[in-house]
C-alpha cells in the first residue's frame, strides 16, 4: 500500500485529526495512523467520484439512445 506524505506540522496533523473526528473513524494517533486514515479516505473518495461519473456516463448513453429510438421515421 502506498502511503501519501502527511504534513510533519501539528496543524498538518490537526487537520487531518479533526477530519478523523468528523467521520468517527478510531485511529491510532501516530503519524502512521493517520497516514493510513488519510490514504483511505482518498481512495474511498476516489472511488465514490469514478462510481459517480461512471452512472452520469451510463445515464447519458441511455438518454441518447432513447432519443434515437424515440425519433419517428
Amino acid at each position: 500500500m502506498v502511503f501519501l506524505k502527511v504534513q510533519d506540522t501539528p496543524v498538518g496533523i490537526m487537520r487531518v485529526w479533526s477530519k478523523v473526528k468528523k467521520v468517527g473513524g478510531l485511529v491510532l494517533v501516530t503519524r502512521e495512523g493517520l497516514l493510513w486514515f488519510k490514504t483511505l479516505g482518498l481512495m474511498v473518495g476516489e472511488f465514490l467520484l469514478l462510481a459517480v461519473w461512471a452512472h452520469w456516463v451510463m445515464f447519458v448513453i441511455l438518454l441518447r439512445i432513447a432519443v434515437i429510438v424515440n425519433e419517428p421515421d
